[in-house]
């Protein structure tokens, strides 16, 4: 017997290379919290760490306004969106993190007329999905963003 699958968000060939990569680590981050799914503020926490060695470039654009890992990690803490332990299983997007990734940022590269969804697509979806975990993070440190 196979293990299940993880869902795969459709649209996801047109994600660069970073944005890719920062799904990827939105995964690490949600186990990390013991989450079994991806949030809209698992995203964050992973661009927050484009400066790293996984992305090609740095995401500027966070780091102006002051999100960084440790402040967006800091306001996810006690909302309550952690969990004790490391989630080993099977982990997907929750419904709104998947709407991000298959509607939100494929249509905010089609707004630049870019065919490659990249991190800053990402960026604009979150901050626009006002309900989402993500960008009340975002309205709390960087209203101004």
């Amino acid at each position: 017997m196979t293990a299940p699958q993880e869902s795969r968000p459709r649209q996801l060939g047109r994600f660069s290379q970073d944005a890719s990569n920062a799904l990827e680590l939105a995964k690490h981050e949600a186990r990390k919290l013991g989450q079994n799914h991806v949030g809209t503020e698992h995203i964050l926490l992973a661009l927050t760490l484009s400066g790293n060695a996984t992305f090609t470039r740095p995401n500027e654009a966070l780091e102006n306004h002051g999100v960084t890992h440790d402040r967006v990690r800091k306001e996810v803490l006690p909302r309550g969106l952690v969990k004790s332990g490391f989630f080993t299983g099977e982990i997907d997007l929750a419904p709104r993190a998947r709407k991000i990734v298959e509607e939100g940022a494929p249509a905010k590269a089609n707004q630049r007329k870019s065919p490659t969804v990249d991190i800053e697509d990402l960026i604009e979806a979150l901050k626009e999905e006002k309900e989402a975990a993500a960008a009340k993070i975002l309205q709390d440190i960087a209203p101004e963003f």
